[in-house]
């Protein structure tokens, strides 16, 4: 199930400033019972991925690989495209985001998510992306969803034009934060204990 919301971009302050209009919100799985009903976002289905810069906003709706490219007062100015077909959802796949999202939770909480899995049909192929943000120089960075085979994740550069600069690994369990002139910050989660650390590491670019 999948609908359609409206997008805006609002100020420091929380007040909507710009329109970029309505387009399809997360994919959800729907739950009903007897005395309540409600939705949530479907583990490993289209969720839309959303990075803001200086100059333009960025709107993955993870169909593909391609990311609706906004100037800041509305404008859709284009699209970013990558060759990268969607891969197919597997058991070991599944069972990972299990692992994942049973850390931190209490054991009551963690029985009622084993009941709702029982029931639950996951999306058949895996997101294109997993996370998007844009550096101090304006490019864009776009996590590649790692399957679950993959302990390091691919993170494609784009520069504000929409060309693609490069890549970099980085693990898999790793947040990007923040990326400055010469280093990258973020959060990494141990998955077998739940314990998250700040990282940072140093980053060398390109001579231009």
């Amino acid at each position: 199930m999948r609908t359609t919301v409206a997008y805006w971009l609002s100020n420091s302050d929380g007040h909507p400033i710009t329109i970029l209009g309505r387009l399809p919100s997360s994919e959800r799985w729907a739950s009903i019972t007897n005395t309540v009903s409600g939705s949530s976002p479907l583990p490993l289905g289209r969720q839309p991925v959303i990075a803001v810069g200086s100059t333009q906003a960025y709107v993955g709706l993870a169909d593909s690989f391609a990311i609706d490219v906004f100037s800041l007062d509305g404008r859709r100015t284009g699209t970013i495209r990558r060759d990268a077909p969607l891969r197919p959802t597997t058991a070991e796949d599944i069972e990972h985001f299990k692992l994942v999202d049973s850390l931190g939770r209490s054991v009551a909480d963690n029985m009622q998510k084993v009941e709702e899995w029982k029931t639950m049909q996951f999306s058949s192929t895996l997101p294109p992306y997993a996370a998007m943000i844009v550096d101090v120089a304006d490019h864009l960075w776009v996590k590649i969803f790692p399957d679950s085979k993959e302990v390091r994740a691919t993170w494609v550069i784009f520069a504000a034009d929409g060309s693609e600069q490069g890549t970099i690994e980085l693990s898999r369990d790793f947040q990007i934060n923040e990326v400055g002139v010469d280093y990258v910050l973020g959060i990494e989660t141990d998955t077998q204990t739940g314990i998250k650390r700040v990282k940072s590491f140093p980053l060398t670019r390109p001579k231009p």
